[in-house]
């Protein structure tokens, strides 16, 4: 099976190399626009109604409308100092149970394929066929996706793109200078084994003190409440 993305899927310190590969295979009728005249092919033209002509691709600019009619030139380089770092893993933050991210109470649909549409399930194993999986990785692997599971909460998650392209756009509106921020490397690939141990050791260590912080407060609202109490009865 031939893979369109290679790259890597990460949680903790763990990095497992991946290839993406397309599970279906349309194969749609497609038509063209012709010219029924001559059965020619239609193209579609870029034009300039104020000009009142064809504008070539050297002349053509991005355009933030900030009020109508009134736009700001936006230049390749302003999208590329806001754009996704370009990354060849996909990092994993948190392990959620199915049923809460799906309990909206609503009724849910999805969309279906054609057996024709879908590559045979012979095609995945024979791709993975020869992929040697220890037990003792397996095993620390349960440990790692249990110290990163956790409660489904969107409100945790933020689009950065659009965060940052909002931000690009209101200081361009603003006549700033947009600098692109300097590329960042990505950690080097460690050994897997040694990986998973120290991706359980974070993860205890960073429950322990989240722990610790709770503690901490509950004793605090604890003793407020109990110093309260004193001052009434010396009241």
């Amino acid at each position: 099976m031939r893979t369109i993305w290679n790259g890597s899927i990460s949680f903790g310190l763990v990095n497992i190399p991946i290839g993406l590969a397309v599970a279906t295979q349309r194969q749609d009728v497609a038509f063209r626009t012709l010219h029924r005249e001559c059965g020619t092919p239609i193209k579609q033209k870029r034009w300039c109604p104020l000009h009142e002509r064809e504008v070539e691709p050297d002349e053509l600019v991005k355009g933030w409308e900030f009020a109508k009619g009134q736009f700001v030139f936006v230049e390749e380089a302003d999208l590329e100092a806001v754009a996704l770092k370009r990354s060849q893993s996909i990092a994993i933050l948190r392990f959620v149970r199915l049923e809460d991210v799906a309990k909206a109470g609503a009724l849910l649909m999805e969309t279906l394929f054609f057996a024709e549409d879908v590559r045979a399930k012979t095609e995945i194993e024979e791709a993975v066929a020869e992929t040697d999986v220890q037990e003792a990785e397996l095993k620390l692997a349960e440990q790692v996706i249990s110290s990163l599971a956790g409660e489904w909460t969107p409100e945790d998650f933020e689009n950065d793109y659009r965060r940052d392209l909002a931000q690009m756009l209101e200081a361009k509106l603003a006549g700033q200078e947009i600098v692109a921020p300097e590329p960042v490397a990505e950690a080097p690939v460690i050994d897997l084994m040694e990986a998973l141990r120290q991706s359980v050791v974070d993860a205890q260590s960073r429950r322990e003190a989240e722990k610790g912080a709770s503690n901490g407060k509950a004793a605090t609202k604890s003793g407020s409440r109990s110093r309260k109490a004193s001052a009434k009865k010396s009241a």
